[in-house]
């Protein structure tokens, strides 16, 4: 087993292609070996990879030859262009926000998306109303929140529209796909959004459609009624669940195509497209070459250990190496990923840009609180030895 988690340095390569030869590839590796043993187990032929975390989850399937024994798609879902077509079935206020996922805080920005409006929209509502975007709104008290209820009245007609519009394109899009009866899909997870919202709306719709869910790790927030298993956890096994989470953001980019997210639909003759968001390092092509050698390093691995494993052998192990460099990063790979942010009104770092002494308490409990690498984040704030993901755990609880 040692020589698989071998690091093969050599000099001049890029310390991303590097990263993808020796913590995501043997990551990659591992899953794409444990979702061809379920699949092959459950006994399931149509499998679909959503966009766009199942973009490399695809290739490496492909890579292993897996797709000769599948009718394989990569397909193009959000959470936004599936809960938009839900939004049309709700009753209010209250009753719209069941589809919304839990954060601690959601901005006005973030709230306006799931309602189906995109960047340029919440840009142009923010200045015609006064608006600003990136206030924050504890998620716990938003159902008796008089302000947002006062915001979603405003547009509950647009809001409703929009979402008729979005339920019917995306009904065209799941027939043209041939999405029916028994089939998996294969996300990256976390809490079952997605599946849920599919469910939905083959309920609503009276679609002949049963989901077998398989992601890197899923603990249901939404009742899912299909099944559901994860890699690294599950909702009978969430052992595992922290030591992941600490560092969800460089797993999500890990994993996505270059591609933005899906933001809705369009017909064109008799054929239905996805409609892209803005792809945030569209302007970053310094970024965008670092995904690419990240993921190239990763399929370069594959390629050389695909004989390697044995069917029986224990899948987890190969994720280890990835799961502890995020619970314990050292400085080298906080500045690998200091210049990797997400998208929300503003953009959200993954490690601090700023010195301990420049926050304000409130200011570095909100940036953590932000952060989609809150282990990373910590240790580039204050930078010694210390046991980040332990103070992290406290700061989950």
């Amino acid at each position: 087993m040692k020589k698989v988690f071998k690091k093969t340095s050599v000099k001049n390569l890029s310390p991303y292609y590097q990263f993808g030869i020796d913590y995501f590839g043997p990551f990659l590796y591992g899953f794409t070996k444990w979702l061809y043993t379920s699949l092959k187990k459950a006994q399931i032929h149509r499998v679909y990879f959503f966009s766009r975390d199942g973009y490399m989850m695809d290739l490496a399937f492909q890579q292993l030859g897996y797709d000769a024994e599948f009718d394989t798609q990569y397909v193009h879902f959000s959470r936004k262009s599936l809960r938009q077509a839900l939004l049309c079935t709700t009753s209010g206020y209250q009753d719209s926000l069941q589809y919304l996922g839990w954060e601690k805080y959601v901005t006005l920005s973030k709230l306006l998306e799931y309602y189906g409006y995109d960047a340029t929209e919440r840009k142009h509502l923010a200045e015609l109303h006064k608006w600003e975007l990136s206030k924050d709104y504890a998620y716990d008290g938003l159902k008796n929140n008089k302000e947002v209820e006062q915001i979603y009245i405003c547009l509950k007609e647009q809001i409703y529209e929009k979402s008729q519009q979005q339920r019917q394109l995306l009904l065209a899009y799941i027939e043209q796909i041939g999405m029916k009866g028994s089939c998996a899909i294969v996300d990256i997870g976390w809490h079952g959004s997605m599946q849920y919202c599919l469910e939905q709306i083959a309920k609503y719709n009276g679609l002949d459609l049963k989901i077998y869910g398989y992601y890197i790790g899923i603990s249901p927030q939404f009742p899912i009624c299909g099944f559901c298993s994860g890699y690294l956890y599950n909702p009978q096994n969430l052992k595992q669940r922290k030591s992941v989470l600490c560092s969800l953001g460089i797993m999500e980019r890990m994993l996505q195509s270059t591609e933005g997210s899906t933001d809705s639909y369009r017909q064109v003759g008799d054929k239905i497209w996805p409609v892209y968001a803005h792809y945030e390092y569209e302007e970053e092509q310094k970024l965008v070459c670092c995904i690419k050698e990240w993921q190239q390093g990763a399929l370069d691995y594959i390629e050389q250990k695909k004989n390697y494993l044995k069917e029986d052998e224990d899948y987890v192990k190969f994720a280890q190496p990835l799961i502890a460099i995020g619970k314990n990063p050292t400085l080298k790979m906080v500045k690998l990923f200091s210049f990797f942010y997400n998208t929300d009104g503003e953009k959200e770092y993954y490690v601090s840009q700023k010195k301990l002494v420049q926050y304000k308490p409130r200011e570095l409990m909100h940036a953590l609180s932000n952060s989609v690498w809150k282990t990373g984040f910590l240790k580039s704030v204050f930078k010694i030895p210390f046991p980040y993901f332990y103070i992290y755990r406290i700061f989950r609880k």
